[in-house]
């Protein structure tokens, strides 16, 4: 892995983290300096061949890290997916509160079925 592309690797999962969607080809082409789309696509090509991004081909933003990737700049895979519901509310609160979340909204809905 070159330097260009571990700081485009951080950069990326930086970018995701703190705004929950994946980064542009023109937010990746302001934060590496560079004003050639077609660098930065080579440059994305690249790491999709040795396994360091996914790129879904055809779709805006589809950019995004894989483990191997994220490994590389010592940060974990994705979080595991809980199941909330199964969450007593002692347990969602510490979760919400672990995560430094300050709200968190719990709506239980329960649809009657229509008679026929």
């Amino acid at each position: 892995m070159t330097e260009k592309q571990a700081l485009l690797l951080r950069f990326l999962a930086d970018f995701q983290a703190k705004r929950g969607f994946t980064a542009s080809f023109t937010d990746m082409m302001v934060a590496m300096g560079t004003k050639s789309r077609g660098c930065m696509h080579a440059m994305i090509l690249r790491m999709v061949d040795e396994g360091l991004v996914f790129k879904r081909s055809n779709v805006a933003r589809s950019v995004e890290l894989t483990e191997k990737g994220l490994a590389l700049i010592g940060r974990a895979g994705p979080a595991p997916k809980i199941d909330l519901k199964s969450l007593s509310d002692a347990e969602l609160t510490v979760l919400l509160m672990e995560a430094k979340i300050e709200f968190g909204l719990r709506v239980d809905v329960m649809l009657a079925e229509k008679a026929a």
